[in-house]
């Protein structure tokens, strides 16, 4: 199969303060099936402590060059891992509908 960008996806991600205050950086490093690194998304957020915390929605801008699971890691940087977002991406072929798939079946 050729490169085919991934539509109508998105990333969320929501971290909460707790005890930690202050400007930080994390970022989002996706990894291949193949174990390839693609380049990072760094971001700065500011933490307020208590229940507040931030909230990143994204559209997940990835095309799928191989067939197989897809990790997105989240790290507070430098290097602590918070969490992984796994993604199995699964080749398909698309079989063409007989007749109107709008139209309801006739019935005699």
């Amino acid at each position: 199969m050729p490169p085919t960008p991934l539509h109508n996806l998105c990333i969320v991600v929501i971290l909460k303060s707790g005890e930690m205050r202050g400007n930080y950086k994390w970022k989002i490093v996706t990894e291949t099936p193949s174990h390839k690194q693609l380049p990072a998304v760094e971001l700065n957020a500011l933490f307020e402590g208590d229940e507040r915390g931030i909230a990143f929605v994204s559209p997940l801008l990835v095309v799928a060059e191989e067939e197989g699971l897809y990790w997105f890691d989240v790290f507070l940087t430098p290097d602590v891992l918070l969490t992984r977002i796994p993604l199995r991406v699964i080749y398909q072929k698309i079989q063409p509908m007989s007749g109107n798939p709008f139209q309801p079946p006739q019935h005699d």
